[in-house]
């Protein structure tokens, strides 16, 4: 059972050693979508837990948390929900999770609940979101499904889930590596795959990551100077750069050798129609050892593509909009 700490404590940097490999992981969503559930199956392999689960209307999360599985090898950091169901929360909350983002970690999963998109929300805090997509984390997105099938209710076709998923790209600007399909029926196996993918992977800092009054400065300076290609190319290859630095240390220490139904199964993994039993443990634990690589080239392969000259453009007339919103946004606040 994880250990019972105290809100702000943090069980990993106080029991673990440096040289000890742990999954760390940090959930980011609204409240009400799954995070702490998601969180209890990941330390417990169970969704009731020691992290409380809230309703729809109201945040249960108010500071991050932190825990630590029994066993050492999974911490978990469950942080407030942006948007907020209280608006004038939103850029307190930001900066907790700011703070929680800048050290190491080795996954954020943007949790969402199936069929629900606050596109208003999430256009205004386009520029909150742009900033955690700059973490060196991977980032995966998590669908989660809280319907009940058990009456012959029809389960949502791929296309479906492909429209919301499309969606949420459309208004975060993450570079999502994966997408991860879950409802109360798959949580607790894929839950306990994934911990098996991700497991080789590094945890790593993000300390270049800009509180609340510093974006607010950075974006003053930008509709100040209008270099928004500029500042876009600028981003990109310092992504780009960071990126393919890491990859160089995975594939420095890959596992000869790797078989090409490992590499299968890591993608095979995160697809739609992964379902309990996508693969036994000795599968999943020699695409583990892969795991990191494929993810850190996807991520590269997305940033690689918006230095074309017509993709820096479009780009750059979205960072202006982004810009634009977050000038709503602290209006909304009274900032």
């Amino acid at each position: 059972m994880a250990s019972n700490m105290s809100e702000t404590d943090d069980p990993v940097r106080e029991r673990l050693t440096p040289s000890r490999n742990i999954l760390r992981i940090m959930s980011v969503g609204k409240s009400g979508v799954g995070k702490s559930t998601i969180g209890n199956m990941f330390l417990q392999g169970k969704g009731k837990g020691d992290f409380k689960t809230s309703n729809e209307t109201m945040s249960c999360t108010q500071v991050p948390r932190h825990r630590l599985s029994s066993t050492g090898d999974c911490a978990y950091t469950d942080v407030p929900g942006i948007p907020d169901t209280d608006p004038s929360k939103t850029a307190e909350f930001y900066d907790m999770i700011i703070k929680e983002a800048k050290k190491e970690l080795t996954v954020i999963l943007f949790v969402f609940k199936r069929d629900r998109v606050d596109t208003g929300a999430y256009k205004l805090a386009e520029m909150l979101f742009r900033e955690l997509n700059k973490a060196n984390a991977a980032k995966i997105l998590v669908i989660n499904d809280h319907t009940n099938y058990a009456f012959d209710d029809k389960l949502p076709t791929e296309d479906e889930y492909e429209v919301q998923v499309k969606a949420i790209k459309y208004y975060t600007k993450i570079d999502f590596t994966h997408t991860l399909f879950v409802n109360a029926n798959t949580m607790r196996e894929k839950v306990k795959n994934i911990k098996i993918i991700l497991s080789e992977m590094k945890s790593e800092k993000s300390e270049h990551l800009k509180s609340f009054s510093e974006l607010r400065e950075y974006v003053d300076e930008l509709r100040k100077k209008k270099n928004y290609a500029e500042e876009v190319f600028r981003q990109e290859k310092e992504h780009i750069a960071s990126i393919k630095e890491q990859l160089e240390g995975y594939q420095n220490t890959v596992v000869a050798g790797t078989t090409a139904a490992a590499l299968a199964t890591v993608a095979s993994f995160f697809t739609f129609g992964a379902t309990l039993g996508i693969a036994a443990p000795t599968a999943m634990a020699a695409a583990a050892a892969t795991a990191a690589i494929q993810i850190k080239k996807a991520e590269l392969e997305e940033a690689e593509k918006r230095i074309s000259t017509d993709n820096v453009k479009k780009a750059a007339e979205e960072l202006r909009v982004a810009c634009e919103k977050f000038e709503e946004l602290q209006k909304a606040l009274s900032i």
